[in-house]
């Protein structure tokens, strides 16, 4: 009952619960410096007034200044934390204190320092909310940046694309998951180089990616190229690779980014396809488009260095007999033995256009059934021709055996 009106006489002298408190706190700290000061005063000045040093008048005048002195600095000292704590207030944002508050004393000095102190945590609260949405936004960002670089990594694995960036001032080349795979190396154990890298790069290629690479980190816009790989184990791989220089903001080019893309089962379909469409299944010959394309090759040949060739057209001799008698099985495999006789038949010096590498059985065509073409390439004269015609019956003459089966063919 007895604090109800001391909350209302309080409210009505304008002072706060708040204020009233730490007044009450500061006014008990301030009394307790005195008192010590005093307590000090007269341990120091006790002994010498009862040794009859001093007498009682100087004992009185001793005591009264000692302690002026004492609370003298404590008031000072106690100002001096207030300023600065003021200041440090004042760093937080806080009002500076109006003249008339300073000229109020230390009550009005320590209302505005409560209201600074208020002010402050209200500051440091509104702080805190800040930072925690930040935090909360940030979480937010990395949250998406890992989606999105998980989202990354499966389009690479699903597309076999690989990505790589060389830095020049490193000369060290970061990989993805994706390429480390397609390249058939441990990432824990392979130190991306770029001499390392192109030590994987065929020896027939190496020499084209070398230059791609020093022409593209010389600013020089590249097409993709195309080149193979051999893994650790041995797997030869067939890469398509993409870069672009990279151009830092000084105009400085910095290094070389790029894709590699596993390009083995397209190379190996295209090779299929180009093979379906430009040999014959069976006996593994060209078939008569790639015979008509060679025919255009040897044709513009000769009207340029004016060399001369020979064309001949084989057909053998009852081979639809054999067929119905033997059995088109059998028929298959003659044919192959056929085809395998012309290519090994013919001098080196016979082939049409023969140059270092180049297969043999190209120069053999099946036309179709029973019936193959042979281009010679550089016969002089009809009697060479001839006599290269002869040969090759003579190989086919000699008797092919299958299975139980021992057959002779003309042509």
């Amino acid at each position: 009952m007895s604090e109800g009106p001391k909350s209302m006489a309080g409210s009505k002298g304008g002072k706060s619960p708040d204020w009233t408190a730490s007044r009450a706190v500061f006014v008990r700290s301030f009394v307790g410096q005195a008192v010590a000061v005093v307590a000090l005063a007269h341990v120091v000045l006790l002994p010498l007034f009862y040794a009859g040093l001093l007498s009682a008048p100087q004992f009185a005048l001793g005591a009264l200044a000692f302690c002026g002195i004492g609370i003298g600095m404590i008031a000072a000292r106690l100002a001096h934390l207030l300023t600065d704590l003021h200041g440090v207030l004042l760093h937080f944002g806080a009002d500076p204190v109006p003249k008339s508050t300073r000229r109020g004393g230390w009550g009005r000095t320590l209302q505005q320092l409560i209201r600074d102190f208020k002010y402050a945590h209200r500051q440091t609260v509104e702080t805190l909310r800040r930072l925690k949405s930040a935090y909360e936004d940030g979480q937010r960002e990395i949250t998406a940046s890992q989606s999105v670089a998980q989202q990354l990594t499966r389009a690479q694995r699903i597309a076999h694309v690989g990505s790589w960036e060389w830095e020049r001032a490193s000369d060290r080349v970061a990989c993805s998951d994706e390429m480390h795979h397609i390249l058939g190396v441990d990432p824990r154990r392979f130190h991306p180089t770029p001499g390392a890298i192109q030590a994987l790069v065929h020896a027939d290629d190496r020499r084209a990616f070398r230059r791609w690479l020093i022409k593209l980190a010389t600013g020089t816009p590249q097409q993709g190229l195309d080149v193979r790989v051999v893994a650790p184990a041995g797997e030869l791989r067939h890469v398509h690779i993409l870069g672009e220089a990279l151009v830092g903001a000084t105009g400085r080019i910095e290094g070389v980014a790029g894709t590699l893309q596993d390009a083995t089962e397209r190379t190996r379909a295209i090779q299929q396809i180009h093979r379906l469409a430009y040999f014959d299944v069976l006996t593994e010959l060209p078939n008569r488009s790639r015979f008509h394309e060679k025919l255009a090759e040897t044709l513009d040949s000769a009207k340029r260095n004016a060399t001369p060739f020979a064309i001949m057209f084989l057909d053998l001799d009852h081979f639809k007999r054999i067929n119905d008698t033997l059995g088109h099985a059998v028929g298959d495999d003659l044919l192959r033995i056929i085809a395998q006789r012309l290519t090994r038949g013919l001098r080196l010096e016979d082939i049409a256009g023969l140059t270092p590498g180049k297969a043999l059985e190209r120069d053999v065509c099946r036309q179709g059934g029973d019936e193959f073409i042979v281009l010679l390439n550089g016969v002089a004269t009809e009697p060479d021709a001839t006599r290269a015609a002869n040969r090759l019956l003579e190989t086919l003459a000699q008797p092919i055996v299958i299975g139980e089966q021992e057959i002779f063919v003309s042509a």
